[in-house]
């Protein structure tokens, strides 16, 4: 199998990697990715990792070359390196619908919402508010992929326990909390989201931490064209695309190429081909019909098939009676 390199980008983060130990890669506030090829097609559309909810992050996992600690990943900077992503695959043109009217996007436009950097401190992901309802200073953090994982396993096993109860707004709450009027200890910070934070102070907690979280338009597997119904139908367009482009590219392609091509050159290279096959089609049925007789002609003179006319000129005598 032949080498080549796959071209990459610098994808900016939102944080500008100020929220990151100084010591993280992702510190540098930006990453670098490769486009996306078959690989992550094959990804995208494998049932498994979607009937897991894991798509998305093996997708992305895939696509970045930097080193990073990827359980560090702020979910701010994960939605943009996820908007990066379906850009280098797909292209810029993000067409929608919503409310049954159709819309178009160009999401090279879209501006990230960046760290306010008079909120921060330097290397550390925490930041102070005071409760309006009750008074309590509290501390709170932007949650990473990391905890995004503990938050859904959390929720998993409370389902089991109790399938009626709901309890997302609370358990997020208490991974965001860092501190109450001081008081760092987990399990104390658990009875007061439990017991003691009142609804107004919860509502205003979770919309401020909104306000001024670095993020991108949070998105989802339907973002990249998917939807698990059209799964199966992609998966086969994919690998029939590869299959026409090595079969007709007589040796010059090899299997192992076509799928770590760049899609939109794998889109272009297969257009290619279909073009080509169609221009050899309309001259070969051009040629056809030059020549072609009908049965019956215009003025209603039946032609002679061509082995009845071949047949005229036999002149040898038949050796049967």
């Amino acid at each position: 199998m032949s080498k080549f390199t796959l071209p990459t980008e610098i994808i900016e983060l939102p944080s500008k990697g100020l929220l990151y130990p100084k010591d993280s890669e992702l510190a540098k506030g930006v990453v670098e990715m490769k486009y996306m090829t078959a690989r992550e097609e094959d990804i995208l559309t494998n049932q498994s990792y979607i009937s897991k909810g894991t798509v998305i992050d093996k997708l992305l996992k895939s696509l970045i070359v930097s080193k990073i600690d990827y359980n560090q990943l702020l979910i701010g900077d994960k939605n943009a390196i996820m908007v990066a992503a379906r850009i280098l695959g797909y292209g810029a043109n993000y067409k929608f619908t919503y409310n049954e009217e159709k819309h178009e996007v160009d999401l090279s436009s879209l501006d990230n919402k960046k760290l306010d950097e008079n909120l921060y401190k330097s290397g550390v992901n925490e930041f102070p508010y005071k409760l309006p309802q009750s008074g309590n200073e509290i501390t709170f953090k932007f949650l990473t992929h990391k905890d995004e994982q503990d938050i859904a396993r959390e929720l998993e096993g409370l389902k089991k326990i109790n399938k009626e109860a709901s309890s997302e707004i609370t358990t997020r709450l208490k991974y965001l909390i860092t501190s109450v009027n001081g008081e760092r200890e987990k399990k104390d910070i658990r009875d007061y989201v439990d017991n003691y934070l009142l609804a107004r102070d919860s509502r205003a907690l979770r919309e401020y931490a909104k306000q001024i979280q670095p993020d991108i338009s949070q998105l989802g597997l339907a973002f990249f064209g998917l939807t698990l119904n059209k799964v199966p139908e992609i998966r086969a367009s994919i690998f029939t695309q590869i299959h026409e482009i090595c079969f007709h590219g007589k040796g010059g392609y090899q299997w192992f190429e076509v799928y770590n091509m760049p899609i939109w050159l794998r889109k272009f290279t297969f257009k290619k081909i279909q073009d080509f096959h169609k221009d050899q089609d309309k001259q070969a049925n051009s040629q056809t019909n030059k020549g072609e007789k009908t049965l019956i002609d215009s003025t209603g003179k039946v032609n002679t098939p061509n082995f009845l006319e071949a047949s005229k000129n036999h002149k040898k005598p038949t050796s049967y009676k």
